[in-house]
This record gives C-alpha cells, sequence and structure tokens, in this order.
C-alpha cells in the first residue's frame, strides 16, 4: 500500500486491486457527492452490524481524499462481508471501487473510491487509531442522519467522538 497509510506498511498487504479500466471512479456523471458515497458505506456497514463507525471529513487536511470511514467488525469474516456488501451498495449506485487491499490475515481491509476511503477493521483498529491521527478533521454526526439506528460504540470511540468538531 503506498506511504500515505502507513500503518499498513508494515503489514502484510495483498493487493486485490481490479485494473484501472474496469475499477473507474464516475467522475462527473456520478449522481452522489463523496459525502453521499460515505454516508452509504457507514449505513450499509450499521445495517450489516458493524460497529464503531466514524466519518471523518478529511478534505482540509489530506489532498488524498475528502471522507474517511472507519468502522470495527466483530470477525474476520465480517470484514470481507462488509466490504462486500459496501462494494455492491456503491457499484448499485454505478460508483466503482479504485482500490481494495486487505492484510493477509484479514484484520483490516480499504477500499477506495477516490474522495473516499473506508478502513474496515477487525483486531488492529486499536493498535492503528486511524481516527486520532485525523482528529482534527470534522465527524460526521450519523445520529442525526436518516438512516442510522442502534449505532454502537465502544468507550474509546464514545470519548473520541465527544471530542471532536461536527461536519456540516
Amino acid at each position: 500500500m503506498t506511504n500515505e497509510h502507513d500503518g499498513l506498511q508494515n503489514a502484510q498487504v495483498v493487493n486485490t486491486s481490479q485494473d484501472a479500466s474496469a475499477a473507474s471512479h464516475a467522475s462527473a456523471s456520478t449522481p452522489l457527492s463523496d459525502r453521499d458515497i460515505a454516508l452509504t458505506a457507514a449505513r450499509v456497514a450499521n445495517e450489516k452490524k458493524a460497529f464503531d463507525i466514524v466519518v471523518q471529513h478529511v478534505e482540509e487536511l489530506t489532498g488524498e481524499a475528502a471522507y474517511f470511514v472507519t468502522m470495527t467488525a466483530r470477525n474476520d469474516r465480517q470484514v470481507k462481508a462488509l466490504c462486500n456488501a459496501i462494494e455492491k451498495e456503491l457499484r448499485d449506485a454505478k460508483i466503482h471501487v479504485l482500490h481494495r487491499e486487505t492484510t493477509r490475515d484479514s484484520s483490516w481491509e480499504l477500499l477506495d473510491y477516490g474522495g473516499v476511503v473506508v478502513h474496515v477493521f477487525y483486531t488492529t483498529r486499536d493498535y492503528y487509531r486511524l481516527e486520532e491521527l485525523w482528529q482534527q478533521a470534522p465527524v460526521v454526526d450519523l445520529a442525526s442522519e436518516v438512516g442510522f439506528e442502534g449505532l454502537e460504540y465502544t468507550p474509546r470511540i464514545e470519548e473520541f467522538l465527544a471530542g471532536c468538531t461536527r461536519a456540516s
């Protein structure tokens, strides 16, 4: 994986990207904004019982993406299931993943949609704490968004969210 994801540099990574022609991002004709893509990924994750879902608006802090969506799965199989469900939902909306990577042990998988990067963790989230690397980024208040019910947060993420600025 590239250097902007220093945490994965030392992990064993399996590249599962499609070739560039098959993984084109629908740009100007895309009916969904980056925010909509991030919220769709988060909504699917919530429906599929992921927890600690955080959507950060990182556009002002990085030239790489506008939003990071970070979540935790309950086991390594759920990591893959969440990524597959997110990818399918967005593909149905004509949004195609540009790049997909996973660690060999399936403890972290990444979906890159250009303006949105989705991180799905299992056991490694507390180690890498990506949301804290971007703690200056405003977070989207998912509880106030339509379609988010039963959001589940661990005490560490609740504390993190309590100290964050809210994105509009």
